[in-house]
């Protein structure tokens, strides 16, 4: 559907924007960890982000290949 309107290049960097505006936000998060929270919660977080960085990453190779009809 959204190869066959054109609107792929639309997706794939909304999708790009998504993805800077995730790491800006992360980054900025984990500067600000608080150190007296226990590490096995800090860790939780940091899968966390990297389980959304990587869907979004997955979800812009999904849409380059084409994989969309």
């Amino acid at each position: 559907m959204f190869k066959a309107n054109g609107f792929s290049a639309i997706v794939i960097a909304s999708l790009a924007l998504l993805e800077f505006d995730h790491d800006t936000f992360s980054a900025a998060a984990a500067k600000n960890f608080n150190l007296a929270t226990p590490k096995p919660k800090l860790d939780e977080g940091i899968a966390a982000a990297a389980n959304i960085h990587k869907v979004i990453q997955d979800t812009i190779v999904f849409y380059t290949v084409n994989a969309v009809v």
